[in-house]
């Protein structure tokens, strides 16, 4: 990239790709499935019904590039750019799964699958500053994006496995499946607002600003599922082997009665049309109420339409079992934002900074299309599936902060903060129904309340000796307290399978809430070697994953605690080349989930073992 100063008018363009291609593989990649005794409740200990274990490795080939361009004069600035991504993941597994209670069986697994993804974005912005003193600005974005998802042939052949012998048997899961999904999803974005700043009571500094923005997006999503029987596959003999499946001699021809042919599965549920349109007018004043306390208030009014087109599995009813562009979501929402800003701290000569904010806003947080449908979306893989609600209803959310900030020269922070947050229906991933254990789908659930503290730190260690002054520290502690109202389908649905002397209350935690998270870092900076290094440590605490209902139990996901090194060297005239070293989960933790129930020994839901991971780049910017 670079400027140019053209006849007064400067000129800047900038271009940029990179590449990356990553490998990983799970040697004893785990999905289980357990519920509890639905007969004897005096036992509290849960039942396996499926052990999915085995291999899967995966490539991910990903690529980019950004071209961007701009032109400024004194009162203009106009600029362009454009961005497009893309990757391609190759996944392999070997996977056996035995069925211990609905189905006893064990099954051989081997699924193959291929995901490519592509975001293409193009952003044109503007700015304009108007009047003698500069005092009115005129700023306004336009941003198309095109994001599309292709998955071209997810190929899976399980065999059930009896004494060493192969079978194709559809009655226990154990067929020959390919599926084909597709997504495309296009997005126009723009906005335009005005600011205009003035001088109010003292000389001191004001300003209004005024916009309106605009969202619609469309997505079109669709799975085209094909399974392949065997016509009397008494008489054919299956080796185990996948390759053998779709050999020349093994399908179904005219001058042979036997063999593989193809049957289309057809899953209506699993096509559909999504659109939505936001359209939202916001207004904000800045004013300084004294020389050390200033008050930003202003308020956002967004309204909100959103279509589906798409039918249920089965129609029973074509009024709520079939859509045809019918609105689903419609709601206006008048959005107030109130913050206050003490200056604690008038003497900034020596760059130092300290301030005490309060501030109140409402947001809210809207269904995505994927939950808000009627699709059922299976992992081959994994062996889950997830339904989507097309009942779902968008979470308002008010937000109480409360903040001290100490900033000090050369990037240093000291801060405590609180926070209150209270939600109205928020969305979360719930067991689908009792007899389903391994289906899921989102629903609105009771009101949340969530209560937290934050502690955050970077500090210079030089304060300690000027040998230490390359050496800085950093550690941000979050503590939460979040519960949810449950409401009375959970509780009834909780109360179905309770164990002998278990007692239901009426809350619970969040889904995806940790009851604490710690980010620390050790970095070493020197200022004249191009030379830096950096320690980090990160870990979240257990916090409940899927909520669980009848004999599904609740779903935890364990605490990560993921410690990483990066060491990165400059070199050149110029320092235009740049090398870096890193390693990742250097205490080799794994990534789980558990089930946990009342009485009963955890169990095992979901795992995987990244291992440890290092990693070599090299760069060269102009």
């Amino acid at each position: 990239g670079n400027q140019l100063n053209l006849k007064g008018i400067d000129v800047g363009y900038t271009l940029s790709g990179t590449y990356k291609n990553e490998t990983e593989y799970y040697d004893d990649v785990r999905f289980n499935t357990f519920f509890k005794d639905q007969l004897d409740k005096s036992n509290n200990e849960l039942f396996q019904d499926i052990e999915n274990r085995g291999d899967l490795g995966s490539s991910n080939v990903q690529w980019s590039t950004l071209a961007g361009g701009a032109i400024k004069t004194a009162r203009s600035k106009i600029a362009l750019s454009a961005l497009h991504s893309q990757n391609g993941t190759s996944r392999a597994a070997f996977i056996r799964t035995e069925n211990f209670e609905f189905n006893p069986s064990i099954l051989q697994r081997d699924v193959i699958e291929y995901t490519q993804r592509s975001v293409s974005n193009i952003l044109l912005s503007g700015k304009h500053t108007f009047g003698e003193d500069g005092g009115l600005d005129i700023n306004w974005k336009l941003s198309p994006s095109f994001s599309r998802m292709n998955e071209p042939d997810i190929r899976q052949v399980s065999y059930e496995t009896t004494n060493g012998e192969f079978e194709i048997n559809r009655s226990v899961g154990a067929n020959v499946t390919r599926t084909y999904r597709s997504l495309q999803e296009d997005n126009y974005a723009g906005k335009i607002d005005m600011a205009y700043e003035f001088k109010v009571k003292d000389g001191l500094q004001s300003k209004i600003k005024v916009g309106f923005a605009g969202v619609y997006k469309e997505r079109d999503f669709d799975i085209l599922n094909y399974i392949f029987p065997i016509q009397n596959r008494g008489s054919v003999l299956i080796t185990g082997n996948p390759n053998q499946i779709f050999s020349e001699s093994f399908i179904l021809s005219n001058d042979s009665d036997r063999g593989l042919y193809i049957q289309g599965n057809i899953e209506p549920s699993n096509t559909y049309n999504a659109r939505q349109q936001v359209l939202g007018v916001y207004a904000m004043h800045e004013y300084p109420i004294s020389v050390v306390f200033k008050a930003i208030y202003g308020a956002r009014v967004e309204k909100v339409d959103q279509y589906y087109t798409g039918r249920k599995q089965i129609v029973r009813n074509p009024e709520t079992d079939e859509f045809y562009d019918d609105k689903v979501l419609v709601e206006l929402n008048v959005l107030p934002s109130l913050s206050l800003i003490y200056n604690l701290l008038e003497n900034r000569n020596e760059g130092k900074t300290m301030n005490l904010r309060g501030s109140f806003s409402q947001t809210l947080a809207r269904p995505s299309f994927k939950e808000k449908s009627i699709a059922q979306i299976e992992d081959r893989i994994g062996g889950r599936t997830f339904i989507g609600n097309i009942l779902l209803e968008q979470t308002n959310v008010s937000n109480f902060d409360l903040r001290w900030e100490y900033f000090l020269p050369a990037g240093q922070i000291f801060a405590v903060s609180t926070f209150y947050k209270s939600f109205e229906k928020p969305i979360e991933l719930t067991a689908f129904d009792a007899t389903s254990p391994s289906t899921f789908t989102p629903r609105n659930v009771g009101d949340g309340k969530l209560l937290g503290i934050e502690l955050e730190m970077r500090k210079n260690l030089g304060v300690l000796a000027p040998e230490l002054s390359a050496f800085s520290l950093s550690i941000n502690t979050t503590m939460v307290h979040s519960t949810v109202e449950m409401s009375e389908q959970e509780i009834e649905g909780r109360s179905i399978a309770l164990r002998d002397g278990e007692l239901i209350g009426t809350t619970r935690d969040m889904v995806g809430q940790s009851p604490y998270l710690i980010n620390a870092g050790f970095s070493y900076l020197p200022m004249d070697r191009g030379l830096e290094a950096t320690v980090s440590y990160n870990v979240q605490g257990k916090r409940l994953a899927i909520v669980g209902i009848g004999q599904v139990p609740d779903v935890y996901e364990e605490p990560f605690h993921s410690l990483n090194l990066k060491v990165s060297k400059k070199f050149g005239s110029e320092n235009q080349w740049k090398v870096s070293a890193s390693a990742s989960n250097i205490l080799d933790d794994q990534h789980s989930k558990i089930y946990e129930s009342y009485g009963a020994q955890n169990q095992l839901f979901e795992l995987r073992n990244p291992e440890r991971s290092i990693g070599i780049s090299i760069g060269y910017t102009m």
